[in-house]
This record gives structure tokens, sequence and C-alpha cells, in this order.
């Protein structure tokens, strides 16, 4: 089979031959009915290529053509008074467009070969007379030259199935690939990075982090059985990763039963970040709640709500890890902080730190709490509640 490429182009050129073929019968022949056949044969490519675009370019169909023109050209060497050279470019032209395009184990190959044989045998006399006329330098010139067409129209055609073959082989790779691609895109914080070009060190952002955990989850699995209790923390982790879709947060990671959100991964202004996370944040009280109320039926006893921590601080994101294994996440002190703020955190209370309190304008409603003093850190941790 020939590249996919070569149908189109010789489509062309049959028809510029067949046109030119029709004209040396109009212009030999001198009978009406001659140059109305010769007409006919001038729209003939016409109709085949209609024909091939009509099959959506099916290549099995576009090969059983060239049977029809063998035929055709055939007919009217053996039945009519074609000019000598018009006959021999007919029948090269024939040749060379076949062997463009076909392999010589298929029948229409093999049924080319035969009309061809068959028309220069029963022409015998007519091309024996045909290269006298000719002389013996230009018959030997001409005979060279449809050699050389020949060879070179098979050198072209192998090299056409060798890329076809390759091309073939590399669009199957490319969907293999492709498919393994998009399979293992979920299991990406950001999906982009299998875009992205291979960066070399981590790099310093201004970042919204969100760290939630659910209360008392413990208890609950020692209550339930290992499915029950896994496809309720299934369904949680879905319900709250669709928020984190929704108001365009990045999920780098899940904790059990707890999620780490960031926000601002994507270049937004760190007041949009921060009050992004804020509405998620918000929007997580009632998802929760009807979910529980879902549950209620089937646990025996529910978690009593979920702790949720946020700041906003400078931290490293980037790749970590051994060349081998890579973690893309975020880094830094910023990290501790909101973790320090999700313990400090009541069952249903969102805690903000206030960097990220500085970021919210007057359309949230912050509860100032009394700083505290945390394990690490020197200073008192200012934070305050997010309410509703």
């Amino acid at each position: 089979m020939a590249a996919p490429h070569l149908p189109h182009q010789v489509f062309l050129l049959r028809g510029a031959a067949f046109f030119w073929f029709a004209l040396t019968i109009f212009m030999g022949d001198n009978r009406d009915w001659m140059r109305v056949i010769a007409l006919s044969l001038a729209l003939y490519p016409l109709l085949m290529w209609a024909l091939y675009a009509v099959s959506q370019r099916q290549i099995g169909f576009f090969q059983s053509f060239f049977v029809i023109d063998a035929a055709i050209v055939s007919g009217f060497v053996v039945f009519t008074h074609v000019p000598f050279m018009s006959t021999l470019s007919a029948l090269s032209a024939l040749s060379l467009s076949s062997n463009l395009c076909l392999d010589k184990r298929t029948w229409q190959s093999k049924c080319i070969r035969m009309l061809l044989v068959v028309t220069v045998a029963t022409q015998a006399r007519y091309f024996v007379d045909g290269f006298k006329a000719l002389g013996f330098e230009q018959s030997l010139s001409l005979l060279l030259l449809i050699g050389f067409s020949w060879g070179s129209a098979r050198l072209v055609y192998c090299e056409s199935a060798a890329r076809s073959s390759i091309f073939r082989a590399t669009k199957t790779e490319h969907a293999r690939v492709t498919q393994q691609v998009n399979a293992v895109r979920p299991y990406l914080p950001v999906a982009s990075l299998i875009d992205a070009p291979l960066e070399t060190a981590p790099k310093r952002q201004i970042l919204t982090l969100f760290i939630s955990d659910l209360v008392d989850s413990t208890g609950t699995s020692e209550r339930q059985s290992d499915d029950l209790f896994t496809a309720f923390l299934n369904d949680y982790i879905i319900c709250m990763g669709q928020l984190v879709l929704k108001f365009g947060g990045t999920l780098d990671k899940f904790t059990g039963d707890g999620l780490v959100v960031v926000f601002g991964l994507d270049g937004c202004r760190p007041t949009l970040a921060a009050q992004r996370c804020a509405d998620m944040a918000l929007a997580m009280r009632p998802a929760l709640d009807l979910m529980l109320q879902r549950w209620e039926p089937a646990l025996s006893q529910l978690p009593v709500g979920q702790r949720v921590g946020i700041h906003t601080g400078d931290c490293l994101v980037g790749s970590f890890g051994s060349p081998e294994r890579l973690n893309y996440t975020v880094l830094g002190r910023a990290m501790h902080v909101t973790a320090r703020l999700e313990q400090l955190a009541l069952p249903n209370e969102i805690l903000v730190s206030a960097e990220t309190a500085g970021l919210l304008d007057d359309r949230y409603h912050l509860q100032q709490r009394l700083p505290v003093k945390v394990s690490g850190m020197q200073s008192r941790l200012m934070h305050s509640a997010l309410l509703d």
C-alpha cells in the first residue's frame, strides 16, 4: 500500500494523462463517433474523482480504478488507430501510475500486467513498425527513458510503503502513549505537569494553603465494616474534590480523611487565591452536612464535622524526591502553619491566619481568636475564625 498522500497526487496525474490521451484521439481521428468517444474519455477522470470522493478516499476502492484504466487504454490501443507515440505514452503512464500505488501481490496489479502483456502481444507488429519508424537510436533512448521511469516508480512505491508502515506504527504507538498518559493524569496534582517543560529547581511563590480533616473519623471507622467506611470516605473525597475543582484549587494530596489544597499555582493574584480558598471552605460546610445526612441511615456513628486551617505565605513549589520517584508538592513554613491551624480548629470551624485574613474583604465575616503559642514557632500565631 502506498503512502496516504500518493493516491491524491496520482489522481491528478491520471486526470492529466487521460485528458492528453483523449486529445490525441480527438485530433487523430476525423470520425464523429470517435470524437464523441474521445470527449467521453476526457470526462472519465472527473467521474472517477467523484466516485473516489464519495467513497471517502478508501484506498481499496481507489486501487480498483487502475484495472478500469488498463481496460480502457488496452481497448483503445487494440480497436482504434491511436498514434504510436500516444499509445506508448499511455501504456507507460498506466504502468508508471500502477507501480506507484499498487503492490505486485494484489489482484489488481496482476490484472493490469496481464492486460498489458495481451495488448503488446496482439499489437506486436504495430510496435515493431513504430520503433522502426523512430530509428534505432531514438527507440533505444525512448526505451531507456521508459525503463528509468518504471524503476523510479518502483523505488518511490517501496519508499512510500516503508514510510506508510512507519506512520501506522507511530500512530498506533502515539494512541497507546496517549491512553497511558490520560490514565496517569488523574494521579497528578497538576494535570498540566505532563505538558510542562522539566524544571531544574523548585521555585518560590506566594500561595494560599488549605488543610482539612474529618473529626472523629477513627471512631466511625472502628464501628463500621471496612467496605462501608471505605465507601463513605470515597464519597467524602469525591464531594470535596468537586468543590476544589469548582473554585480553582489544586488538590495536592489526600491525607487519609483529609485534604491538602493549594490556591495560586495558576498565577492568580494572592488576594484572589485567598478569596477562592475562603469561598471553597464555606461551600464545604453545607456540602458535608448533606453528605452526612445521606449516610446517616447506613452508619451507626458519623463524624461530627471537619476542621479547616487556611494560611497564605511564601512556599517552595516544585518536584521533590529522587530521580526515580518525584513528588510535585508544596513545602515550607507556610505548610507547617496551616497544619497547626487545622489542629487548633474546633469541629466545623474554619481558622484563617492573619496573613490570609488581610487578603479578605468586607464580604467575609471574621471573628478574632486569641493568639496561641504553637510548637516550633517563636511568635504567637495570630488567627481568626471564618464565619458563614
